[in-house]
């Protein structure tokens, strides 16, 4: 059996009837051509087709950017897109001494973009990524974010939650790297989150 995540962009996307497609979002390696372009607020669709997950007796499609969608196990119909983190305010920035950094051209540009990301383009603050680990000794679920702004900035914030088999969140632990990095997967150990940083040089 096999089936299309019914997400919003897949249902906007195709004619039920026809099977015929219609783009108005870009991917991640397309984009959009002529006058579809022009004034598109769209962002990147949730495309559901990177990572799936099997927890708490529940099933997750995941992908690179945002919230997963939930597949009924036996059917595989489409639930719906499902907040894995819940609504977790961004803690502000500090040091190891717990002292609140000075703000500095970038936090200001991190303002500016922020209210147009989440307003006007419609991104989750915190993009969930598809790279999820089990840590099995302790029966929990490892799931990573990062910040929407962080990938028009020199600098990465990525935070690391762990759910126990009833999807709550026991605890939560932010990173802020002042250089912008590409990451794709990460790992851990008893003591330890180890993201493999790719550092790329921004120019936009």
């Amino acid at each position: 059996m096999a089936r299309y995540i019914e997400t919003e962009a897949q249902v906007e996307e195709r004619d039920p009837d026809t099977g015929e497609w219609r783009f108005t979002h870009r991917g991640p390696f397309s984009v959009l051509k002529g006058g579809n372009m022009v004034g598109n607020t769209k962002v990147m669709k949730n495309v559901a087709n990177t990572s799936v997950l099997r927890w708490g007796r529940r099933l997750f499609c995941l992908w690179e950017g945002g919230d997963p969608y939930e597949i009924e196990a036996q059917t595989l119909d489409t639930l719906g897109r499902f907040n894995l983190v819940g609504g977790r305010k961004m803690s502000p920035a500090v040091d190891d001494d717990g002292n609140r950094f000075i703000p500095d051209f970038v936090d200001v540009a991190a303002r500016i973009l922020k209210p147009i990301l989440y307003g006007v383009f419609k991104m989750p603050p915190k993009r969930l990524l598809s790279h999820y680990k089990i840590d099995e000794k302790r029966n929990r679920l490892l799931i990573m974010s990062c910040n929407a702004e962080d990938m028009l900035l020199p600098r990465s914030n990525f935070t690391i939650y762990e759910l126990d088999c009833n999807l709550k969140v026991l605890q939560s632990q932010e990173f802020n790297i002042p250089d912008h990095l590409m990451i794709h997967d990460w790992a851990f150990t008893d003591s330890h989150y180890i993201l493999f940083g790719n550092r790329i040089k921004l120019d936009v």
